[in-house]
């Protein structure tokens, strides 16, 4: 198909980028690192280099259902079916990119 729209918004998955993930700070910083290579491409950005961008990274100890509450995780739970396209969001690196596939 060579006439795809771009889509004009996606999704970061931040609990796919907290170092409870991940074995080592190198495995934390490559998934990262990808992120900010998805954005940058995503946005048409120059360069995703940003060797200082999560200096101040605090991890959330929240838990994302308790937050949202049932009646609103359901409705994005709904919502998320609808986003054909962004959900996951595969457009801009192919076949997709672990730390984009959101559990919630």
């Amino acid at each position: 198909g060579g006439n795809k729209k771009k889509a004009l918004s996606t999704i970061v998955c931040a609990d796919k980028i907290m170092s409870k993930n991940y074995e080592s700070d190198y495995e934390a910083t490559m998934a990262r690192q990808h992120i900010l290579d998805y954005l940058t491409k995503f946005l048409g950005w120059p360069s995703s280099r940003c060797p200082e961008c999560y200096n101040t990274w605090k991890e959330s100890k929240k838990d994302p259902a308790k937050v949202l509450g049932e009646k609103n995780l359901g409705l994005m739970l709904n919502d998320m079916k609808e986003l054909e396209g962004m959900w996951p969001p595969l457009d801009v690196i192919g076949s997709g990119l672990p730390e984009q596939q959101c559990s919630l």
